[in-house]
């Protein structure tokens, strides 16, 4: 089947001329170039199909990181949250919308975020900017051994103030006072303890929260 695109580029091609006579060189070399760039813009569809075909969300969040694009991103508990993927790890990846705009629902409006890679649902442009088409074959992780616990860890050690959203679509705020082996320890501002296990974090977000 011919691409419309591929078929108006074909419409330039010369017709042949009348038996006995050639075509001179200029009219050779413009039919030559036509032909040339149908053939590649044939090429480039038909590569891009196959990588498309071979995606998979794990390679779209990794070209997105490395496209430095502003992007949305939906989760399954149902939160949006816009910004720049500044680290992708193992398990997880880190948001910064202090290098792109905040949706302004967090509690700590300029908070980085750590996602779990599996919570989230989708990847998409915002209003104000466009998602460049990714290169799945090109970007490699920017931190492939980061994971979600160490920098629950990390959190914890720095008694830090937290904003987060739980795998069903709660949230809930406040310090993390200790953490288990698989158990976070929250502190609110009236000082109620909350014990939250790790593996149903989905997102949690924070000033304190860094990506290396």
């Amino acid at each position: 089947m011919v691409d419309a695109d591929d078929a108006d580029l074909e419409s330039q091609t010369t017709p042949d001329p009348p038996l006995g006579l050639s075509l001179d060189a200029d009219t050779q070399l413009a039919e030559w170039r036509v032909s040339a760039a149908v053939e590649q813009r044939r090429s480039v569809r038909d590569e891009m199909a196959m990588l498309h075909a071979e995606a998979t969300m794990d390679l779209t969040v990794m070209a997105v990181a490395t496209s430095g694009d502003v992007v949305c991103i939906e989760t399954r508990g149902g939160r949006r949250l816009i910004g720049r993927i500044v680290a992708v790890g193992a398990d997880v990846v880190v948001v910064d919308p202090r290098r792109g705009v905040d949706d302004g629902s967090l509690t700590t409006p300029r908070a980085s975020s750590a996602i779990r890679t599996a919570d989230i649902c989708s990847l998409s442009s915002t209003p104000d900017g466009n998602l460049s088409s990714p290169r799945w074959a090109a970007p490699q992780p920017t931190h492939s051994t980061l994971m979600f616990d160490h920098l629950m860890a990390e959190l914890a050690e720095r008694r830090a103030q937290v904003s987060i959203q739980l795998a069903g679509g709660a949230s809930t705020s406040g310090t993390i006072k200790s953490l288990g082996i698989d158990v976070l320890v929250l502190v609110d501002d009236s000082n109620r303890v909350s014990y939250l296990r790790l593996d149903g974090l989905s997102v949690v977000s924070s000033m304190s929260m860094t990506s290396s």
